[in-house]
């Protein structure tokens, strides 16, 4: 029998030897002689139904962690990933948001690319124990989106997470934001080759989304919406600016056409209730508001003479013009005089940087997240002329050439603090610069040199000597 301490046992003990008095001796006889009687079948039945039962609520808790775990409660529900060009250009133009399917069987998720139907998704190919980036379909199925002549391997993929287009180092976590910081490898001409830059982080909302909108916002499905003067997708920038003018000390956009000095950024009327977003204009409506056109989360830009534009492809800013939209475009476009509401509809509702058949003429250095080139125009970037296509059916997504543009955008806007008239020149009320010191250009950025008037400031070799001669 059990005792509270070892005290409670001598105590006993002298108990039943009759220190404690007759009375205590003989209880302590009375416990040490009384026994009771316990079914042994009764004791069975009940280490079983205990048994039951532990089991019952281990498995019972296990299924709920598998069916969470299945159901991706446990996993970021939007990501957002940005890849390297380099070696498949092609590749940037699947950065952007992806977001968590959960109807999938098996205990590994996907996640679907937001734009272009979700054609494009990040899963788990067990065979390669690794996560991989694929299409979601087939890309016959729909011919008139698809890339026709498209390089990747997976090109006839109907969802196979092993036909894939970039692939994880070996893993066998049940997360994919695990590889993050893993290297990740691209097949570049039947080689595995690392693909570099990658970047991928969680890009979902809290409850209160502030903090992930730099307090300019609100979040809402992992993207911010920006209070006024504030842009980008998680309002890191100010609003971009609503001109673009060439630079006029470089020689602007050279081609075999002569290519547009000015950009506006593209605006369409939408009713003032915000309805009406997917149509993008309705002619019976009363329209009071306007809405800012935008692709892979940058503005796109356009002149409405020459039909030339500037947009985003994921990782570069490329230069085209209209007529080098094909297909889906050409049929909106047949479908309204407003060449404004067709770009709008075809970069809302259609456009993909890959699936989408166009081409250009001019790109962009890259623009890669948290890095100096990070901003929301192409505003100072060094442009390239983009690599000749081998013929006139090739759809393949364009690289850069190594031969440079010359061209330089600047904001045609001026601002006194944040983007000053040059040269002692003076910003009026309007936006436009009053050049003072017979400085030409858009913010007065050509010097006044050669002009007949001397001025000592340039009198130096930086500018000629002021137009004059070196002896």
């Amino acid at each position: 029998m059990g005792f509270v301490s070892e005290l409670d046992e001598v105590v006993f003990m002298l108990a039943t030897q009759g220190f404690a008095g007759q009375p205590c001796e003989e209880a302590a006889d009375l416990v040490l002689t009384t026994t009771y009687s316990v079914p042994q079948r009764k004791m069975r039945a009940t280490k079983i139904i205990m048994l039951v039962a532990l089991f019952a609520g281990m498995v019972g808790g296990w299924s709920v962690v598998y069916h969470n775990q299945v159901s991706g409660k446990y996993l970021c529900k939007t990501i957002l990933v940005q890849m390297g060009d380099d070696l498949r250009p092609e590749l940037a133009s699947f950065s952007g948001l992806y977001d968590l399917e959960t109807s999938g069987a098996g205990p590994y998720v996907t996640y679907v690319e937001r734009r272009a139907s979700g054609k494009t998704k990040f899963g788990y190919c067990e065979d390669l124990e690794a996560w991989t980036l694929y299409w979601g379909v087939d890309s016959d199925d729909d011919d008139d989106n698809s890339n026709e002549t498209t390089t990747f391997s997976s090109e006839k993929s109907s969802g196979n997470p092993c036909e894939w287009a970039a692939m994880s180092s070996a893993t066998s976590s049940f997360d994919m934001l695990t590889t993050a910081g893993d290297t990740w490898y691209v097949q570049k001409d039947s080689r595995i080759v690392v693909l570099d830059p990658f970047l991928m982080r969680c890009h979902d909302c809290t409850a209160d989304g502030d903090d992930e909108c730099n307090g300019r916002g609100t979040c809402s499905n992992a993207v911010c919406t920006c209070q006024t003067g504030y842009y980008g997708i998680r309002c890191e920038f100010e609003e971009p600016c609503p001109s673009l003018v060439m630079d006029s000390r470089t020689q602007g956009f050279l081609g075999t056409r002569p290519w547009s000095t000015s950009f506006e950024r593209l605006q369409v009327p939408i009713p003032a209730d915000g309805t009406n977003t997917t149509a993008l204009g309705d002619n019976s409506t009363t329209v009071t508001a306007m809405m800012n056109v935008d692709t892979y989360h940058r503005p796109v830009y356009f002149n409405s003479s020459s039909k030339d534009l500037i947009f985003f492809t994921g990782r570069r800013w490329v230069v085209t013009t209209g007529g080098l939209l094909f297909k889906e475009f050409q049929t909106i476009t047949n479908s309204t005089n407003d060449i404004k509401l067709a770009l709008a509809t075809y970069f809302h509702d259609i456009f993909h940087a890959y699936w989408a058949n166009y081409s250009v003429a001019f790109i962009s250095e890259p623009v890669d997240f948290a890095t100096p080139n990070d901003a929301n125009s192409p505003l100072g970037l060094q442009f390239y002329i983009a690599t000749a296509k081998k013929s006139l059916q090739q759809l393949e997504v364009q690289a850069p050439d190594s031969l440079e543009s010359g061209a330089n955008l600047l904001c045609g806007i001026c601002n006194n603090d944040t983007n000053p008239c040059l040269y002692d020149g003076v910003c009026l009320d309007g936006g436009a610069c009053h050049c003072s010191l017979m400085s030409s250009g858009q913010l007065c950025e050509v010097p006044p040199v050669g002009n007949g008037y001397c001025n000592s400031f340039f009198n130096r070799p930086l500018f000629g000597y002021d137009g004059g001669y070196v002896l």
